[in-house]
């Protein structure tokens, strides 16, 4: 494949516009990183997808990256070289899109959890990521986690990360491997631990309740107990996370800096930094 410059020509007495191949080739396997980062990030009011809005959001990003980019020492000879590179930035960028993801993901299910088993289910409303129908308590820790996200200053961190991502990892210089593939996929297990370890006790809490008010009832059947058990239920789950919120943001500093521990070992593993 040729490297030399692309001549486009231009209005009739304004000559030829030279453009280099090398930037065209760095623009095109930036957006493929960005866009790929994108297509997971949590954005509250956006769908979690490939959409229009966050193809605008990935042009964006790499219009502004794209000048602190170090051009690939090897070029490209072929266009099975230039799929695979792209494919190769596209998986980084949904590694990357990933880590960032899952930071919020065990808190959702700690609070699918408690809220099924308080009984906010019942009460629903609609999620700003996916549009969809759910939990009124899963809506609103998750949007409280994600001010936690900009109130840490991580998401400063993600854009100085991103930036020195591009000059220590130029596009074409990075290759999926297993040791890639492996440390994106141990953040998984670690999401149900987050969850279970932020949801145990008051579900715990929660099931003696319903114990207590079974036992009482079967004791004294007039008393009609069960029909308190939703509300005293509600209530109850309503002080112990009241009492355990100010230890969301150790959660979120937790999750956030085990996710961008995998995010440098994406990128540092083959720039040799490691």
């Amino acid at each position: 494949m040729p490297t030399s410059n692309i001549q486009l020509s231009g209005a009739p007495g304004t000559g030829d516009l030279l453009i280099p191949f090398g930037l065209i080739l760095n623009f095109g396997l930036v957006l493929c990183r960005m866009a790929g980062l994108l297509t997971f990030l949590p954005i509250p009011g956006l769908k979690t997808g490939f959409e229009p809005h966050r193809l605008t959001l990935a042009v964006l990003f790499t219009v502004l990256v794209l000048p602190w980019t170090d051009t690939a020492s090897t070029p490209l000879l072929s266009l099975g070289d230039m799929a695979r590179t792209v494919a190769s930035e596209a998986a980084l960028g949904i590694g990357l899109g990933l880590c960032v993801a899952l930071i919020q993901e065990g808190i959702q299910l700690a609070t699918q959890m408690i809220g099924l088993q308080a009984g906010f289910s019942y009460a629903s409303t609609i999620d700003p990521t996916s549009n969809a129908d759910s939990a009124i308590l899963q809506v609103l820790f998750t949007l409280a986690s994600s001010l936690m996200f900009l109130a840490l200053g991580f998401d400063t961190i993600l854009f100085r990360f991103l930036l020195l991502g591009v000059q220590n990892v130029p596009p074409g210089q990075w290759t999926l491997t297993t040791e890639h593939a492996g440390a994106v996929m141990a953040l998984f297990p670690q999401l149900f631990i987050d969850a279970i370890r932020c949801s145990l006790p008051v579900v715990a809490i929660l099931l003696m309740i319903d114990t207590a008010l079974a036992i009482l009832s079967r004791m004294q059947p007039q008393l009609q107990l069960l029909t308190l058990s939703f509300p005293v239920k509600m209530l109850a789950a309503m002080v112990f996370l009241a009492y355990g919120a100010p230890l969301l943001p150790t959660a979120v500093e937790r999750a956030a800096t085990r996710s961008l521990e995998t995010m440098q070992f994406l990128m540092a593993a083959q720039a040799g930094l490691r």
